[in-house]
């Protein structure tokens, strides 16, 4: 049995950090023809249906992946260290023409720019393979997959649910921004949604600015009733709004902090691990800005 499937993306990552990639004004300022030297390189596997497979196996559950990787030079480097994080790879899916990597470039404080280069020629899943998914998992959660159109995920989500499976999602920037009408055809089959306060304010299309977070937005959105819905805010903490209340949870301090890099996604894999196995908010969001914490104090996504 498994127990939980996570649909998005795996990536290659490659990290240069160095004290000389200077930066002013939350820009990366680098010299157009200069040469720089990185004091570190790190090469790892990213991507968010990844970050949440490989969070979900360490916090203690069976997870499968559902995802595409290219048959390239790094198809070995990438089944290798997928097997090695228990996760399951039966429904990978290997594509001649695919590949998904990233540049990070990454400050003496962590903080990291990000070049991605992916070339997409796949499909999301097929008949088959969903149908002998859904006969071996309660459990699922969807990452950002951007290059699957909304409508084509809705599919996959009515299926789902008619099956009365349980549903975790994080929308991506694009998907935040589609019209009212396609979000609520996603969101009436979604359990659990997992978002930060900007990606909310896209969905709500309002201003960051003029939303009263410490309100119930289940309570007060029309686009989020009856759901369970989580908002971070980074060092601010979480907050999980759901039908009958509202939970708060502080963020745990990190004292150095290595690389932003994956810690929303440490946080939603904290929160659906514990989740799954509790049914229980408090725990759940405990859990997640904890493990989302350990992922800060060293570089990598996971």
């Amino acid at each position: 049995m498994i127990d939980i499937a996570c649909f998005g993306h795996i990536t290659v990552d490659l990290y240069f950090k160095s004290d000389s990639f200077t930066h002013n004004k939350n820009r990366l300022t680098l010299a157009l023809g200069g040469k720089y030297f990185a004091d570190n390189f790190i090469q790892k596997i990213g991507g968010g249906g990844y970050n949440c497979a490989v969070g979900c196996s360490r916090n203690g559950l069976k997870p499968a992946l559902v995802a595409t990787i290219g048959n390239n030079e790094f198809k070995t480097f990438l089944l290798k260290t997928i097997k090695k994080n228990k996760i399951i790879t039966d429904f990978l899916q290997i594509a001649k023409d695919y590949s998904a990597v990233s540049a990070i470039i990454l400050t003496e404080s962590g903080e990291k720019t990000v070049i991605s280069f992916q070339k997409h020629k796949t499909r999301l899943i097929s008949v088959k393979k969903l149908t002998q998914l859904a006969k071996n998992c309660n459990y699922f959660y969807f990452g950002n997959m951007q290059e699957f159109s909304l409508s084509k995920r809705i599919k996959v989500l009515r299926l789902l649910k008619k099956q009365n499976k349980f549903i975790f999602a994080n929308f991506g920037v694009e998907d935040c921004r589609k019209s009212n009408y396609m979000l609520e055809k996603a969101l009436s089959n979604i359990d659990i949604l997992i978002q930060n306060e900007y990606e909310t304010a896209d969905i709500l299309k309002k201003p960051h600015k003029e939303i009263n977070f410490q309100l119930n937005l289940v309570q007060k959105e029309p686009l989020f009733k009856n759901k369970i819905v989580v908002v971070t805010f980074g060092k601010r903490g979480s907050i999980c709004y759901t039908p009958q209340a509202v939970f708060y949870q502080p963020a745990k301090k990190v004292k150095q902090i290595a690389d932003t890099t994956g810690a929303g996604d440490a946080y939603t894999a904290g929160f659906i691990s514990s989740f799954i196995k509790t049914r229980d908010i408090k725990s759940a969001m405990k859990n997640a800005s904890r493990y989302s914490a350990s992922i800060l104090k060293e570089i990598g996504a996971n």
